[in-house]
């Protein structure tokens, strides 16, 4: 399972709750049949069928089977929202899922940044964040930065604006 999101309202009378999602790429959730749900960042504990859902401007509206009214809903405030991990693979020609670069070395031009050590956002974009030897740095996911996602050796090329890296140190 996959963190991916946070309940944040209830939605109408009829049990449905706003899922606020962390990412910014959305393929997976035509696909999306189960969830789960868990009291922390790390650790699934209740599974939901989904009956239906629907785009807010947050992220998703969603029905969940079992929850049929508005207090079983507001119950479910806070919670961390998982999908399971095969939604969360792209195919060829898809954009990939930050989950599947975890890891993957970042260079800019031919020096090495470092590796991804997780993600952040700021609001419009997805970030990197970059471990180096002096502490992390986030590097902005953007298309003028991105010039390769090399999948078969994990390194990711950028082309990275000056001062980009030492304004965070």
């Amino acid at each position: 399972m996959h963190l991916v999101g946070k309940i944040t309202l209830a939605k109408g009378l009829g049990g449905e709750v706003v899922l606020r999602l962390f990412g910014s790429a959305m393929d997976w959730q035509e696909r999306l049949e189960t969830l789960s749900l868990g009291w922390d960042q790390d650790t699934p504990s209740e599974n939901f069928t989904v009956e239906r859902w629907a785009w807010h401007r947050q992220g998703l509206t969603v029905k969940l089977a079992g929850v049929a009214n508005r207090n079983q809903a507001e119950e479910l405030r806070g919670r961390w929202v998982f999908v399971p991990d095969q939604l969360l693979v792209a195919k060829p020609g898809e954009v990939f899922f930050l989950k599947e670069i975890l890891g993957f070395r970042v260079f800019n031009g031919d020096q090495l940044v470092g590796a991804i050590s997780g993600f952040s956002s700021n609001g419009p974009q997805d970030l990197l964040v970059v471990q180096q030897r002096e502490g992390a740095v986030e590097i902005p996911l953007v298309k003028e930065f991105l010039r390769e996602v090399d999948f078969s050796s994990a390194h990711i090329l950028m082309r990275l604006p000056p001062g980009l890296l030492e304004a965070q140190r």
